[in-house]
């Protein structure tokens, strides 16, 4: 009888053992392999199912960098997502798929795989609703939200002065889409279903999302557990706003004063601003080139300690003014988004930071696409509420 059990019982640890490292490997595979590995065994497909391996395998696709590109196309109501790397022919063609909404939506923020979609207006005294969308599996979600506070009346009212975003609570894994308007901070939990103020915006300076010349409705990105703005005023940034949702903390971070179009963009996990401009070499050879330098956040305070150059690079036959929508390889290949004088169409193209050589071929899209990248992710936006 004790003969056995003993032998019941080391089964149940070799079960257990090859169950942790089966889970561990799995997480490092990419989506599409993990769709076939699902067909393998029983065994495989409770574990890829599984809540926590959500969880696990994100934390990889956080580390390893692994990114979809989002082309989104709000008049049209298209959205087009592939593998950031898929912009090399190689790749096959991509995808695209139509997400059957109303009309007047926008991107409000993505985090943790997820596509976070609302509407341009909401009122006080009705309803609205977000969209969550996990754009590699192609599972979304209608998220009712319930009336807006009293002191809310009218996003787009106040949206080029504020901000919004969406993030995670990750103590509580509480999906959150956050408003801030009139220096009022308003969480919307995907849990709870309702609104909560928070506190009062802090900075002296309002939110700003810059766009060449002029600066439009600021979008926080995640990362961190928080969520991060740019401030400033008379159209020149200042610094970061961050608000970290799991104290409900606030933070100002000055950026390095440095010429060119900032951009806030998630490397790992971290903050990084890229600053991208043209400039024109004088001399007996005149040239034109882009010019790109790149710096991650550290810790939240004065810029002299909290921020760390990556990169200064530039590009000789970059003939475009650019933004930073990407990186891939840890950081040393970045997807610039290319934009033409005449703005009629937009151009994307990979660059090796190292070499200095354009790395793929250029895909050249309507002026009216705006481009989103997002973490690979088997996240469901079903379960978001457990």
């Amino acid at each position: 009888m004790d003969e056995d059990k003993n032998i019941l019982m080391k089964k149940l640890r070799y079960d257990e053992i090859n169950a942790i490292f089966e889970t561990e490997i799995l997480s490092h595979l990419p989506l599409n392999t993990l769709k076939n590995c699902k067909y393998v065994s029983k065994s495989w497909s409770n574990i890829i199912k599984s809540q926590y391996f959500f969880r696990l395998h994100l934390q990889k696709s956080v580390l390893q960098n692994r990114l979809n590109l989002i082309l989104f196309n709000a008049t049209t109501r298209i959205i087009e997502t592939f593998e950031a790397d898929a912009l090399l022919p190689s790749h096959g063609t991509p995808k695209p798929y139509k997400v059957t909404l109303d009309q007047n939506f926008n991107i409000l923020g993505s985090c943790n795989g997820l596509l976070c979609f609302g509407f341009d207006k909401i009122h006080h005294g009705s309803e609205t609703k977000l969209i969550v969308l996990n754009p590699a599996t192609r599972v979304w979600k209608s998220v009712r939200v319930l009336p807006v506070p009293n002191q809310v009346q009218n996003l787009k009212a106040h949206i080029n002065s504020r901000g919004f975003g969406f993030t995670c609570d990750i103590k509580t894994m509480d999906y959150k889409f956050v408003l801030i308007v009139d220096r009022e901070i308003h969480v919307y939990s995907l849990k709870s279903e309702a609104w909560k103020r928070i506190g009062d915006y802090s900075c002296t300076f309002p939110l700003r999302e810059p766009q060449r010349n002029k600066c439009i409705q600021a979008k926080g990105v995640a990362t961190d557990n928080a969520l991060h703005w740019f401030y400033g005023s008379q159209g020149r940034i200042k610094g970061i706003f961050s608000l970290d949702l799991t104290d409900n903390k606030q933070y100002e971070t000055p950026i390095p004063e440095l010429y060119g179009l900032p951009k806030l963009v998630p490397l790992k996990g971290c903050l990084h601003v890229v600053f991208t401009k043209y400039v024109t070499m004088s001399g007996a050879y005149p040239a034109n080139m882009l010019e790109i330098d790149i710096w991650r956040m550290e810790k939240y305070g004065g810029w002299e300690d909290s921020w760390v150059r990556l990169f200064k690079v530039q590009f000789d036959d970059v003939i475009f003014h650019a933004t930073a929508v990407c990186f891939k390889e840890g950081g040393r290949k970045v997807l610039l988004e290319l934009h033409p004088v005449d703005m009629e169409v937009l151009r994307y193209v990979w660059y090796d930071l190292v070499t200095k050589e354009r790395v793929s071929e250029v895909l050249e899209y309507s002026a009216k696409i705006k481009a989103e990248s997002c973490f690979e992710s088997l996240i469901d936006p079903n379960f978001l509420k457990f």
